[in-house]
């Protein structure tokens, strides 16, 4: 008899056992069945409380982190969307108001013409080169992006450059200096690493209003780098983070009336990261602004 109850009462902590465990495993996985349905219905601020460190709570932070780089690509999309229709409207607005003005012959003279003509021309090529650069990104962005790689000799590529930019920099009595070492080759898209370039001393003669540009080449044991430096307007340091973000022109150090898309340094910093680099910056407002490009050299890249 002693047995017998024994064995009911053996039973019946069993049976007590299972059903804490079931209930231990099965409310978190309830709870996160919950949270994944809300989150199914664009809730995306719902979280998963973690109640524990084994699989079950790993889970949970898995579902979390989910649920939080959703909530990031929302914002970026809404803010992209927005970004996208502020920079379209403006040279809309243009087309739309000289094409008015063209059709109604609002002009009086044949210099008035010309210069309604000339605006057309200037925001049509803006449109059409947000619409490249965005596409261009685009692809970068979605592994969908190739490059000719090939050595490249950075104080080459540098010298191209900057002849280049020479007669905008004169236009604003700028002063541009070059310095190079005896650098080693760079493994990279020669093409690509000219936008770059050209992407950086343009923001460089853009944002200067006085003083001087300076574009150096260094090399160390097994890098070579590339620093632009100007004496411009500088970015304030809390807007530092956001450089190399899309259209952080538009943010309140950056106006429109500095011209380019935009999305300048956001494709030199993916052409960068494409071709094994890195891209920092430093500044200081209204002192000037510090790029560096950071390659491995050819060797390097190769072995």
């Amino acid at each position: 008899m002693l047995l017998f109850f024994s064995g009911i009462g053996a039973l019946l902590l069993a049976v007590a056992f299972t059903f804490i465990l079931s209930r231990k495993f099965s409310e978190p996985l309830q709870e996160m069945e919950r949270v994944s349905r809300q989150m199914a219905k664009g809730e995306l601020n719902v979280r998963v409380p973690i109640v524990s460190t084994d699989e079950v709570g790993n889970l949970a932070t898995s579902l979390n982190d989910l649920a939080e780089d959703l909530s990031r690509y929302q914002t970026n999309r809404k803010e992209f969307l927005a970004n996208i229709s502020h920079e379209l409207r403006t040279p809309l607005s243009y087309l739309k108001g000289y094409i008015y003005a063209l059709k109604t012959k609002m002009y009086e003279t044949e210099e008035e013409y010309d210069k309604m003509l000339t605006i057309l021309d200037d925001e049509t090529e803006r449109m059409h080169q947000l619409i490249d650069d965005l596409h261009e990104l685009s692809m970068m962005e979605s592994a969908q992006f190739s490059l000719k790689l090939e050595r490249i000799d950075p104080n080459l590529a540098v010298t191209q450059a900057v002849e280049r930019i020479e007669r905008e920099a004169l236009a604003k009595q700028l002063s541009v200096t070059t310095s190079f070492s005896n650098s080693s080759w760079i493994l990279g898209d020669s093409v690509r690493f000219n936008q770059m370039m050209l992407n950086l001393l343009h923001n460089a003669v853009s944002y200067t209003h006085s003083g001087s540009i300076q574009v150096e080449v260094t090399e160390s044991d097994r890098q070579v780098q590339v620093i632009v430096t100007d004496t411009g307007i500088g970015i304030a340091e809390g807007d530092l983070p956001f450089v190399f973000e899309r259209f952080y022109r538009a943010e309140k150090s950056r106006k429109r009336s500095f011209g380019g898309s935009g999305l300048g340094l956001a494709i030199t910093k993916q052409l960068t990261t494409l071709m094994s680099g890195t891209i920092t910056v430093t500044s200081v407002v209204n002192e000037g602004t510090c790029f560096t490009l950071t390659f491995p050299k050819a060797q390097e890249v190769e072995e």
